[in-house]
């Protein structure tokens, strides 16, 4: 059961995987620039959010690797912007 639903989980991630890349395909240069301007907004509103009331705890490690995630997802979002099959 647990196959079957991952499977049709994987279809659906293809399928939504290939209109991206489509509709993306079709985009002008400006319109991706712009688009990666939006993407770059999102992740510095992600990292510069506001200090809550609590002080936390947070490891150094837990820091490094949530700013790395957001690189590498930046890096990966860049190169499908200007190049549509860079994940294929």
């Amino acid at each position: 059961m647990f196959n079957s639903i991952l499977h049709k989980v994987r279809v659906e991630l293809e399928i939504l995987s290939n209109d991206l890349t489509y509709w993306a395909a079709g985009l002008s240069d400006a319109e991706k620039l712009f688009g990666l301007c939006l993407a770059i907004l999102a992740l510095f509103a992600l990292v510069i959010r506001p200090a809550n009331k609590k002080k936390r705890n947070r490891s150094e490690f837990v820091q490094f690797a949530f700013a790395m995630t957001l690189v590498v997802s930046a890096g990966i979002g860049v190169g499908w912007f200007f190049d549509p099959n860079f994940l294929r």
